[in-house]
């Protein structure tokens, strides 16, 4: 097979400025586009692989997919994204919904101590605050609207449309 050998530093050069490069500089390989317009790729498939082949990065179809360790990690869909993995993010902005799926789907609230402090859960169809670091429900609400409190109330009013039943005394200025 025929071969253009470029010593270290030399250029594969295209365009009337030198638009498009191609060279090695001894320590880098670059693709260098440094005129007006794009640097584009063609192709049906285009594959982006680490020194060992393993991919890093495809493109077909409209669909592009990034891997970590050839372990395919996010890919676009026409709906969107699929990420697979633990996504770490400094801020987040939704607009529309967000959905959560799983056994008992929830919320985890991590203090800057990085202590997860309480989940707002599903816990079997009822809404449930969870204190985490004490194991324990402090407010669940069923189906039904029927709710379930576990700690003090310190100051305020109760009121409810219905029965309130305790097994502790409830300690306010005014009994209901």
């Amino acid at each position: 097979s025929a071969e253009i050998n470029f010593g270290d530093s030399d250029k594969a050069v295209f365009g009337a400025s030198s638009d498009l490069q191609i060279f090695h500089d001894g320590s880098h390989s670059e693709i260098s586009e440094s005129g007006t317009g794009d640097l584009r790729i063609r192709g049906d498939s285009i594959w982006v692989l680490e020194a060992d082949g393993t991919n890093q990065l495809s493109a077909y179809s409209g669909v592009i997919k990034l891997y970590n360790n050839g372990s395919e990690k996010l890919a676009t869909t026409s709906s969107g994204v699929t990420v697979t993995g633990t996504t770490t993010s400094t801020g987040a902005t939704l607009t529309g919904n967000l959905d959560l799926t799983y056994a008992y789907p929830g919320i985890n609230l991590t203090d800057t101590n990085h202590n997860s402090d309480y989940s707002i859960i599903n816990n079997d169809g009822a809404f449930g605050i969870y204190d985490n670091t004490n194991g324990a429900y402090r407010l669940s609400i069923n189906s039904s609207g029927n709710s379930t409190f576990s700690g003090t109330i310190s100051s305020g009013a109760i009121t409810s449309s219905g029965k309130i039943s305790t097994s502790n005394d409830i300690e306010t200025a005014t009994r209901l």
